[in-house]
């Protein structure tokens, strides 16, 4: 689908400066096919159609400023979302790109970058570090006052080194989510805790860096912890002592619903860091607190298993104990395309090998170095 600034561009109020025809149709199938490649994680011929599509606007003489900046936004979008995709490698100058990311969002022209593009530099910007801009930069849009409350408690546990509490304002951002529909309705809050809920999500899931993951760890760790109000099952995680102790009319908030994020967050930080003991030990403290009959972990090493017939036998035995959120991830894995039981015995030996050695190394960093 066509970036909606850039189709708006085409038909609006650039529209005469642009030579109507050829060049407009090049346009709208030029972005339309950079946008497929991006989807398509094709990141090299996306950017080389932008950069194509900018080279020939210049070159037909169309003196649309305002257009060009869309197109660079388009490939600032690119080269974030590659980012994101392949972290930790270095294929990108990510101080260049902060330093993009940063331009992008002060821009003070009439024409202002798409919602996607703004929440993608504004992760993009927690992961690289730059916490102080996201302190300090504007929070009307919900998107950068959650951004900003990650940064100032990422700044606070470095600064302090996690010896006094931290700020509030995640806390007091996040706890609304996890309200009941009974309590929501009497509630007059200025937020719309559903935008807050959809924000939130799409941005915790996109977080890489370790200390970001490690603020929403330990804070829904802590949440759910005063929620559950159950010794026997508390959740231990590095820096949960930071958070309040106490919440007002607790029966009011979701237990069940603050472990479902827990456990899928946890899940999405040990794909990035698959041996940090804090979050494997987590892991399985949450299976335990969810009356499960394991706790050891072990699904957070599913992507190495090669054998569909032990997936199927998970998957089997993970829907009779009612653990959808294990299922689920044993069914993502039994699906990849390189463990089709049709395909030739080449690519079933490289599957096996590839999972054989990325288990090993998990091993090796976690038991030898």
């Amino acid at each position: 689908m066509l970036p909606l600034n850039c189709s708006n561009g085409l038909n609006g109020n650039f529209q005469k400066y642009i030579i109507l025809g050829f060049h407009q149709d090049y346009a709208y199938v030029t972005l339309a096919k950079s946008k497929e490649q991006l989807l398509n994680k094709n990141w090299n011929l996306s950017l080389e159609l932008l950069i194509i599509l900018e080279k020939e606007l210049h070159a037909s003489n169309c003196n649309v400023p305002k257009l060009y900046k869309l197109i660079s936004w388009e490939i600032l979008l690119v080269q974030i979302t590659q980012l994101i995709d392949e972290w930790p490698k270095n294929t990108i100058d990510k101080h260049a790109l902060a330093n993009a990311c940063e331009v992008c969002l002060q821009t003070s022209d009439s024409v202002l970058p798409r919602t996607e593009i703004v929440e993608q530099c504004a992760v993009c910007l927690l992961n690289l570090g730059r916490w102080d801009f996201l302190i300090n930069h504007d929070k009307r849009w919900t998107t950068f006052e959650i951004t900003s409350a990650i940064a100032l408690a990422c700044q606070e546990i470095v600064k302090q080194k996690g010896n006094k509490k931290i700020s509030k304002s995640l806390w007091d951002i996040v706890l609304p989510v996890f309200a009941t529909s009974t309590s929501q309705s009497k509630r007059s809050n200025y937020h719309d805790i559903s935008n807050i809920k959809s924000n939130l999500v799409s941005i915790f899931f996109k977080l890489k860096d370790s200390w970001c993951l490690t603020v929403v760890i330990s804070l829904l760790t802590k949440l759910f912890n005063i929620l559950k109000d159950e010794s026997s099952l508390e959740l231990h995680v590095d820096y949960a002592n930071l958070w309040p102790n106490v919440i007002s009319n607790a029966i009011s908030y979701n237990a069940v619903a603050v472990c479902e994020l827990l456990s899928e967050i946890v899940n999405h930080s040990l794909k990035e860091y698959p041996t940090n003991i804090s979050w494997l030990r987590l892991m399985g403290d949450i299976n335990f607190a969810d009356q499960k009959t394991s706790n050891d972990a072990v699904d957070a090493y599913y992507h190495c298993f090669w054998d569909t017939s032990i997936l199927e036998y998970l998957i089997h035995t993970h829907n009779k104990k009612g653990e959808f959120q294990r299922r689920k991830c044993a069914i993502q894995v039994i699906g990849l395309l390189e463990l089709n039981s049709s395909n030739n015995e080449e690519i079933q030996r490289e599957a096996t090998n590839l999972r054989k050695s990325t288990f090993l190394r998990a091993l090796c960093k976690q038991y030898v170095f």
